[in-house]
């Protein structure tokens, strides 16, 4: 299973990838450092790297960074690593299912009782595809479990090194304990077996037999232990089917025989007279459409199906998804064919215009728009006719979503300079506006541009008044040298009335004075003493020189004084 594992979640994705990291479980750790070498994976797959690492350090090298993440395991800890994936990368999870077995009328009891004792034994029961409930009429119970015995009777166990050996020591010494417990909890109910051998890690083949209404697992054991659960009618299987913790993980039901209403079961995918690993190959999909068998997530999109990894890369590359990549060179071609376009349909009636967003940024993806802002001397309908079902063409020749608000931003330059004007007066977005109208262009103008054309004298100054006001740069941390640490950050405070402070650029008093840093607060890496900061004025006016000041007594550094008026915009 480690080799097979390894080939469909690590050999198969390498045929497409530039890089794979697999990380296997910790309990599987000891088994990988023997097959690495054996496997020869180096000379074959040079980009496949097996990394023995913890898992918070692996999510930290590799998985944060990473395109595809497979992940097999407990679904609250997929949930948890696929937190730190990226929004638009593609997450697939393996998890479990019940995957009950259901002995119904009809049934060849020989074959379905073989057939179970197949899929329980199958890797010494330690597999997460075995049935967990065996589900039999109370007419056939009796017969059923008798064959169970006959088949189980012929079972070799003992240790791995004996090749007809067919349940074997456990990998996982957890298990033995869970499993002892569950023994002492049923020991009336034990028909078959029930030995555990703590010195060898052996737990030998069992066989509980109890009524659905008295016991039933959900719990996935690894272990080679069948549950029987002996139903009386339809209305029993329904209170099995319909339990929150079936729905959790439903995902198989292998049948025997007919029952009408397994067979009207809408999410759990129906195998008739076979169990799991009859079908499980690795070219087919697998799992199932709970949350807890498996999904398929990305861009915050959480999607429960059966997975096939292949065909889950190749729709994720496809263009319009999130995982759909424009390369460098079509993306700067983009930027020229805009500028063109702005030039041919506006003529002179063009101020500036540029591409902005993912486009600019050289991160565009399939679901990205081409972000353009037009700034025009006066309004023309049939020059932003033309442009904008030219700019429509554009999307589809490149297979990308146009988007209304953000693909043709066109205004006049009449109406930015209202924009630019609304700005100064208010210091934000104001209140009544549209936050689009107002917000886009503030974004696009203090941002990354490409492919501009007309006056790029007057769109860069544009985009240095409109800066201060830019939600973007706002919110961008500051990038503080390597060894410059802040100690503590100072509880934020208020000014008291008597503090309150006059704007040098107005005669009125500021209500709406901002937060301010207390008093006392220090910095490693910029000096070893306290700095004491008293009086500290508004930032709204003194700005740079009461930072310049302050830095020239106590660390005489212009830059040091740059680093230092970030940091207390920080403490703000």
């Amino acid at each position: 299973m480690p080799i097979y594992a390894l080939t469909l979640y690590g050999v198969f994705p390498a045929f497409v990838a530039e890089d794979v990291y697999v990380r296997a479980p910790q309990r599987m750790t000891e088994l990988m450092h023997r097959l690495e070498p054996l496997l020869n994976l180096e000379t074959y797959f040079p980009n496949l790297k097996i990394v023995f690492a913890g898992r918070d350090k692996f999510v930290q090298d590799h998985v944060t960074s990473a395109d595809v993440v497979i992940f097999t395991g407990k679904l609250a800890n997929a949930q948890q690593v696929l937190r730190k994936c990226k929004k638009n990368s593609l997450f697939l999870f393996n998890g479990w299912g019940c995957n009950p077995i259901v002995v119904g009328e009809g049934a060849d009891l020989d074959t379905a009782a073989e057939k179970t004792v197949q899929a329980r034994l199958f890797s010494s029961g330690q597999d997460c595809a075995g049935p967990d409930t065996v589900l039999v009429s109370r007419q056939d119970a009796d017969e059923f479990t008798t064959k169970l015995k006959e088949h189980l009777a012929s079972t070799t166990v003992g240790p791995y090194t004996d090749r007809n050996v067919v349940v074997g020591p456990l990998a996982d010494a957890e298990q033995i304990r869970l499993i002892g417990s569950v023994f002492l909890r049923v020991s009336d109910q034990i028909v078959h077996g029930g030995t555990i051998d703590y010195g060898t890690s052996i737990i030998h083949p069992t066989i509980i037999v109890s009524n659905l209404t008295q016991y039933v697992n959900f719990e996935e054991l690894f272990a080679p232990v069948i549950f029987v659960s002996i139903y009386e009618d339809a209305s029993q299987l329904r209170e099995y089917f319909e339990h929150p913790s079936y729905i959790a993980n439903e995902m198989y039901v292998t049948l025997f025989g007919s029952c009408d209403y397994v067979e009207s079961l809408k999410r759990s995918i129906i195998v008739r007279n076979k169990v799991i690993f009859d079908i499980d190959r690795g070219n087919d999909e697998f799992g199932g459409y709970s949350m807890g068998a498996s999904f398929v997530a990305s861009n915050r999109r959480i999607t429960p199906k059966p997975i096939l990894v292949p065909r889950e890369i190749h729709d994720y590359l496809q263009p319009g998804s999130a995982g759909y990549k424009l390369s460098p060179n079509a993306q700067a071609k983009i930027g020229k064919q805009v500028r063109k376009a702005m030039t041919d349909f506006f003529s002179s009636n063009l101020v500036f215009g540029f591409v902005f967003g993912s486009i600019a940024r050289q991160q565009a993806t399939g679901s990205s728009d081409v972000n353009t802002m037009v700034v025009l001397e006066k309004k023309d309908d049939n020059q932003i006719d033309s442009y904008t079902t030219w700019l429509r063409h554009l999307h589809e020749q490149y297979q990308l979503v146009f988007k209304e608000q953000s693909s043709a931003v066109i205004l006049t330059v009449s109406e930015l300079n209202q924009l630019v004007a609304q700005l100064d007066s208010s210091g934000r977005i104001p209140c009544g506006s549209s936050v689009s109208s107002v917000s886009i262009p503030t974004e696009a103008l203090s941002g990354t541009q490409c492919g501009v054309g007309g006056n790029k004298k007057l769109s860069v100054e544009y985009g240095r008044r409109v800066m201060p006001y830019s939600t973007t740069v706002q919110k961008k941390k500051p990038s503080l040298p390597a060894d410059l640490k802040l100690q503590e950050y100072p509880p934020q405070v208020r000014a008291s009335p008597e503090e309150k402070v006059v704007d040098s650029d107005s005669s009125k008093t500021e209500d709406d004075l901002p937060l301010v840093p207390s008093k006392d607060f220090a910095m490693t890496g910029l000096t070893h003493q306290t700095v004491e900061v008293n009086n500290v004025p508004s930032f709204k006016s003194g700005k740079i020189k009461w930072i310049q000041d302050l830095c020239r007594k106590c660390i005489h550094s212009m830059d040091s004084a740059k680093v230092l008026r970030r940091s207390v915009k920080r403490c703000r």
